[in-house]
């Protein structure tokens, strides 16, 4: 049996924005905080995503990748389109932001909100890694996506992903 033949065994006939929206929303929101660490901007940045992915859901293939991969590359598009605009414009706030209380902290699951010390501690190393470093962390265990995804996205080999995690990894655990 030819491996074309099994490949189109297992693909859905058909998934619908619905779907997509419902199984990812939780992971591109987590995504794109990792790199942010900012509830509001993260907010707003997660709309954008998924007002883009609807628009070009009618050019969506399944076929070509999973869905979860496809929203991980607009969201990734759309976070470096908001960091050029915040270099080009820096932020200025009027008023001090108001503080945010247990319920409104955003959670990464259901019921694990950040104010858990689990939680805390990864924030704290989070804050201390670059926008870039967050961003390798959050592809592999917030999206969960493979090392050839994360290639694809990054224009580079599986080999560099893995050494770079490798490498990311053994930074995290001194800190």
């Amino acid at each position: 049996m030819k491996m074309k033949g099994l490949e189109k065994a297992f693909v859905p006939a058909a998934v619908t924005f619905e779907e997509i929206y419902e199984e990812n929303y939780a992971r591109i929101y987590n995504y794109l905080y990792g790199s942010l660490l900012h509830r509001q901007k993260t907010e707003d940045l997660t709309s954008e995503v998924f007002f883009e992915a609807l628009r070009s859901f009618s050019c969506f293939d399944i076929a070509k990748g999973s869905p979860r991969a496809w929203l991980t590359g607009i969201a990734r598009h759309r976070l470096l389109d908001s960091f050029r605009r915040a270099a080009s414009r820096p932020e200025v706030l009027m008023e001090a932001p108001p503080e945010e209380s247990a319920e409104q902290k955003p959670s990464w699951e259901e019921g694990h909100t950040l104010s858990c010390p689990e939680n805390e501690a990864a924030v704290r190393i989070l804050s201390r890694l670059s926008q870039r470093e967050r961003e390798f962390l959050e592809l592999r265990y917030g999206m969960e996506l493979t090392d050839g995804e994360i290639a694809l996205l990054c224009g580079t080999s599986r080999e560099a992903i893995r050494k770079r995690y490798e490498r990311l990894l053994a930074k995290c655990r001194r800190m």
